[in-house]
């Protein structure tokens, strides 16, 4: 997910809990504004957020908080060189797919 908003919805969270019972996982960018407010899904418990750092050492002002449950360095893997949280989020979907097939591919040839 790639939105985010500061307001509390009851009836998204509800259907984010129904999600992760049934083993879905939910990535969400952690931020869309830079006033350090808590940003929602990212700030659900059920979510991993995930936000984007500038350099080594210091986060992007794309972050809506220090909150993130993840943080990952964009330069060299952007074509742009954005570094936003919505990109990183792609990015590690996508990571998180290839490693998830590698893994069923692995298990089911042991099977």
């Amino acid at each position: 997910m790639s939105y985010g908003f500061t307001h509390y919805y009851q009836k998204l969270h509800k259907k984010i809990m129904e999600a992760r019972k049934h083993g879905i996982i939910i990535l969400c960018a952690n931020g869309n504004d830079i006033f350090g407010q808590k940003e929602y899904p990212a700030s659900y418990q059920e979510t991993i957020s995930i936000g984007v750092m500038k350099s080594k050492k210091s986060k992007s002002i794309f972050n809506s908080n220090d909150n993130a449950d993840l943080y990952i360095l964009l330069n060299n893997r952007s074509k742009k060189n954005i570094n936003n949280t919505s990109e990183a989020t792609a990015l590690v979907t996508n990571q998180l797919i290839k490693n998830i097939k590698m893994i069923f591919q692995i298990w089911t040839s042991k099977n």
